[in-house]
């Protein structure tokens, strides 16, 4: 597995700030992004950091080329990969849309890969095929694989009668380039995020997360959010990003993205994700790292600053947010957060999430290859943003993996500790579940 230079490092590998990157004052409010078409960041920047800023929106929108091309400071793709740039797969630097339906997986659903642990927990990474299975590879090269999915549909009925068809996804990976998978490994497909505003996340102090924590124990209402504590250079520090939560901070989120799905080594992982293939392992390097250190800490420096979409104004938006109170969804999708820099008074951000993580059910439940659900737990995904991607009139996929077609067929795949939160949105009628549903896609 590749190893890792951990991002509480940062500062010594590439030069960076680390999480206490917004030394300059706090501004009042964060600034919106209100132009979808050029990224903005959320807090005034001088001409310098305009520049650092400017350059990792190239490094996000530039397509890679494998070792030794005339490329200069871009080559060192793969030789195993999913694709050849961050915004392949986070479209115009907003989530990714996953597959239409059934059949091969598109390059922004990627498939991570884990094996299920004895106790039933779940252990990530395999021996032969590392981190994720990559689809696609240079030339001369094999892809690891093939991912497919293939649906079935069934159908709940709400309370005034309505029906909503649901899909249901099963994964498959064929075309193996190595030895047959175990019948334990899991299969972990993964839709990309939108990037925008998770700066502002990497600013909610630790002790503002323990407070919600212990608040959501202590409500009554079923839901028990836990941090998701990872280790960082010794330091039990909480995972922030990821659809589980499973990376501390925005630099070690990008530098795992560069080398398991891209193939390339960074400041923070050298090594891409070969798993146990020996060519891949002594293909050659596109440079020690392959990602510059000032590329990396552009590309950084831009995601942390990205700003937030505005959100779109609805008709009756305060009886849309008032629903979604009373159903229980601001239980965990929480409307108001804060961030902190040293010294600096906390600023109020509003993500609609509490950075926790929780159980879901089985329905949302990853799988091994019988058929076995993982025991997994999910963090609460940020809302805001989401009015740009209905805003852009393509098909908008929902959850983890893209299944869900819309934010009513999201609301009825949650289960376990949101199940009563599901109820109470299947009891309202129509005229309530369309202002409920319109109030979130402003967001």
């Amino acid at each position: 597995m590749p190893a890792r230079c951990g991002a509480l490092l940062l500062a010594a590998c590439v030069g960076l700030p680390g999480p206490a990157f917004a030394q300059q004052a706090l501004p009042d409010a964060a600034h919106l992004q209100a132009d979808a078409r050029r990224p903005l960041s959320w807090r005034s920047l001088s001409e310098d950091e305009q520049a650092v800023f400017d350059l990792g929106y190239r490094v996000f929108n530039t397509e890679w080329v494998p070792a030794n091309s005339p490329a200069g400071r871009i080559d060192g793709l793969g030789p195993l990969f999913n694709a050849q740039r961050c915004d392949a797969c986070h479209t115009s630097r907003h989530r990714g849309r996953g597959p239409a339906g059934d059949g091969e997986l598109p390059a922004d659903l990627v498939v991570q890969l884990g094996r299920m642990g004895a106790d039933g927990t779940l252990v990530r990474g395999t021996y032969v095929y590392g981190y994720v299975l990559n689809t696609a590879a240079v030339h001369g090269y094999q892809p690891e694989g093939r991912a497919t999915v293939l649906y079935t549909t069934q159908v709940r009925t709400l309370a005034d009668g309505s029906k909503v068809e649901l899909r249901e996804p099963r994964y498959g990976v064929d075309d193996l380039s190595g030895a047959p998978l175990a019948s334990s490994t899991v299969l972990m497909p993964r839709i990309p995020p939108g990037v925008q505003g998770v700066g502002l996340l990497e600013l909610v102090a630790t002790e503002e997360l323990e407070r919600i924590a212990a608040e959501e124990r202590k409500s009554g209402a079923g839901v028990h959010g836990r941090i998701a504590w990872v280790g960082e250079e010794g330091q039990r520090v909480p995972g922030r990003f990821g659809w589980q939560a499973t990376e501390p901070s925005v630099a070690s989120q990008v530098s795992i993205a560069f080398a398991r799905e891209m193939g390339l080594s960074n400041p923070l992982v050298a090594a891409a994700d070969c798993g146990a293939d020996r060519r891949c392992l002594e293909a050659p390097s596109g440079g020690s790292p392959e990602v510059e250190p000032a590329l990396f800490k552009a590309l950084v420096f831009f995601e942390r600053l990205h700003a937030v979409p505005a959100e779109r104004p609805v008709q009756d938006s305060d009886a849309g947010a008032r629903l979604f109170a009373a159903a229980g969804c601001a239980d965990c999708h929480r409307d108001t957060l804060h961030a902190h820099a040293p010294g600096r008074a906390a600023l109020p951000i509003h993500p609609y999430t509490d950075l926790l993580v929780h159980e879901m059910g089985e329905g949302l439940a990853d799988r091994d290859l019988s058929g076995k659900p993982a025991r997994e737990a999910w963090r609460t995904a940020p809302l805001w943003g989401l009015n740009v991607a209905y805003a852009s009139g393509q098909p908008v996929r929902l959850l983890h993996d893209g299944r869900a077609r819309s934010v009513e067929e999201a609301i009825l795949w949650h289960d376990a500790e949101a199940r009563s939160s599901r109820e109470r949105f299947s009891a309202l009628d129509a005229a309530q579940r369309r202002a409920l549903v319109a109030w979130i896609e402003s967001l």
